[in-house]
């Protein structure tokens, strides 16, 4: 499953409650991390929604925004106190006027702030509450199904360099012949420029020696390998981003190896081409979950 780690969505309803918005935003990032901006009054939802995102996304940076507009106040009925704890505060309040002389006026403002005081103040939003979520499910579901669309596109970009390094190894391959020919005869003209007298065979052996160093079958077919295992991954059902970032990796390894054992024109060439494909997936990776 290739989706892209970029992605935006935005969903609103209007309901019996008032007006409700989410945005969506993700961005790339090395693993998941979900960034909640949520009204005070709906606070409540903060976990549900968390938990919301981490079980549809599995990397990226999620910036998600709820906005609520009331449309009218939600619950008329007046705020229910906690009458007993009302009591004994009053009733404290009373012995410090009679205690304590020149004590200022308790303000009734102040009074309400008493922790517990009110009793379910935010009762009248569990509807909204309810509905924050739903809509949340409905933007997650498009912010997913874009990250999806984005990721088919990121994935066809990499399958067609996959092809153009298959077919860059596939050259390279089809050249080795001529290509160890030709080292072999220039080593054999320097050497004979320089010695008079030549043990052919002494000759041989330094020569084939020179040539398995230089040897690039190894790294070809490595990197045909990892071409496979590229394409086998792409098709997966799972998020791929990290498989593929490490494969990245393997792929510039080859490439490097590839041209520090450049022997001919036609090598040095080839790990030139394919390190530039290989940095063109690399950026696309970067942006895959």
């Amino acid at each position: 499953m290739t989706a892209s780690m970029t992605a935006f969505s935005r969903k609103q309803s209007r309901t019996e409650y008032g007006e409700l918005a989410w945005e969506l935003r993700s961005l790339n990032h090395r693993y998941l991390e979900t960034s909640l901006r949520i009204p005070e009054a709906l606070r409540g939802i903060e976990a549900n929604a968390r938990e919301a995102v981490n079980e549809q996304i599995s990397r990226g940076k999620i910036e998600a925004t709820l906005r609520y507009r009331p449309g009218a106040p939600v619950g008329d009925a007046p705020l229910k106190l906690d009458e007993s704890l009302l009591a004994r505060l009053m009733s404290t309040l009373q012995r410090l006027n009679k205690d304590v002389a020149n004590t200022a006026p308790l303000a009734l403002l102040r009074l309400l702030q008493w922790p517990g005081l009110i009793v379910d103040s935010n009762a009248g939003l569990e509807p909204v509450q309810a509905a924050s979520l739903d809509l949340l499910q409905s933007a997650l579901a498009d912010l997913v199904e874009s990250r999806l669309r984005e990721g088919a596109k990121l994935g066809s970009v990499i399958v067609q360099r996959l092809d153009d390094i298959g077919e860059i190894t596939s050259q390279v391959r089809a050249h080795l012949p001529e290509i160890e020919a030709a080292y072999r005869n220039r080593l054999q003209q320097r050497i004979e420029s320089f010695v008079d007298k030549v043990d052919n065979y002494r000759m041989e052996q330094e020569i084939a020696m020179l040539l398995q160093k230089l040897d690039i079958t190894e790294e070809l077919d490595r990197i045909d390998s990892h071409v496979t295992e590229a394409r086998h991954v792409l098709s997966s059902n799972e998020p791929v981003g990290r498989r593929l970032d490490f494969l990245m990796q393997e792929f510039n390894r080859e490439a490097n190896t590839m041209g520090s054992k450049a022997g001919s024109e036609i090598v040095t060439r080839a790990a030139v081409d394919l390190k530039v494909l290989i940095e063109q997936m690399r950026e696309q990776v970067q942006n895959i979950e």
